[in-house]
This record gives C-alpha cells, structure tokens and sequence, in this order.
C-alpha cells in the first residue's frame, strides 16, 4: 500500500489524474488484503482522487446508471 500512494504521488506530475484513478482502482482491488470491500473501497479512493483534482463526482457520466434506468431494454 505504501508502493501504492508513493505511485499516486509520483505520478501527478507525468498522468492525468483520470488516468492515476483508474490504474489506482486495479491495483488497489488486486493489493487490498480483504475479499469483502475492495470494490467498494476501491471506488471511495477513486472518487477521493477525483475529487482532490476538482472533478465533480456527481458530473461523471456512468454507463451502468444509463443502463440502470432501463434494466429490461438493457
């Protein structure tokens, strides 16, 4: 875990910060000790990430919340 948020650090500077989320959620779920949790977890560090760069969480488009409205047509 410590490898993992020196990475974040180190990585501001070179990746835009979608990106640093993204690969922070695969390797979080693949580190993370815990069988139950880990996607929940993985995704509350992603959207502290987001957020900490000024994106706005509840402006991020998801798929599966389009496909949720419209679980039978989906």
């Amino acid at each position: 875990m410590a490898e993992l948020v020196a990475w974040i650090h180190q990585s501001q500077a070179d990746l835009p910060v979608p990106i640093i989320a993204g690969i922070t959620h695969y390797q979080f779920v693949t580190i993370h000790p815990f069988y139950d949790c880990n996607g929940r977890t993985a995704r509350t560090l992603t959207t502290w990430l987001l957020y900490q760069a000024g994106y706005d969480p509840g402006k991020i488009y998801a798929l599966e919340e389009f496909c949720a409205e419209d679980l039978e047509g989906y």
